[in-house]
């Protein structure tokens, strides 16, 4: 399908030839919780390159454009035609309608593709900031190592220190002994 739209009244506007299903949602009010039809409806516009306008009687399509969508009357000249294709309806807008619903949806498009960049962006650098984090936990990691491995010497120092400070009072002891 190439365009599909819908306006403040809910008419729908397909273009083109492909398949769409339409679900209806409900907006939640201050009466009525949000939710969606249970059963959407499936349209299927196909391409019949047999046909051609001259296989058809337009008439009531004479009108001047009030803003509204407006109808002509379709009647196939061939009843096989008619009995294959059914009743044919058509609502039609004036074309610059059109050519805004393309536009918004183009300028909705562009927003999307700039907000799914800027996401983009957002996760690299979260990403690269998760990184430093990591490499600074690592840093930390190995200075509480080094740490304890000093603070493990000291002790140890400190401890033969203890025990030299001890052997010397004693020999200290020893000598003020014999001096006496």
């Amino acid at each position: 399908l190439e365009y599909i739209g819908i306006d403040k009244n809910g008419a729908i506007t397909i273009e083109g030839t492909g398949t769409v299903s339409i679900t209806a949602n409900y907006k939640e009010t201050d009466t009525q919780s949000a939710s969606a039809a249970s059963n959407p409806v499936t349209l299927t516009v196909n391409k019949d390159n047999t046909l051609t306008a001259e296989n058809f009687n337009v008439t009531n399509n004479n009108h001047s454009y009030t803003g509204e969508g407006l109808t002509a009357t379709v009647t196939a000249k061939d009843a096989t035609i008619a009995e294959r294709l059914g009743t044919l309806n058509i609502t039609y807008h004036e074309k610059a309608n059109t050519e805004l619903g393309y536009q918004k949806q183009k300028e909705e498009n562009q927003r999307q593709r700039e907000e799914n960049q800027r996401q983009r962006e957002e996760n690299q650098r979260q990403r690269e900031e998760n990184q430093r984090q990591k490499e600074e936990n690592r840093r930390q990691k190995e200075e509480n190592q080094k740490q304890k491995e000093e603070i493990a010497y000291l002790k140890e120092q400190n401890k033969r220190n203890k025990e030299e400070k001890d052997r010397l009072l004693k020999e200290i002891e020893q000598i003020k002994c014999s001096l006496v």
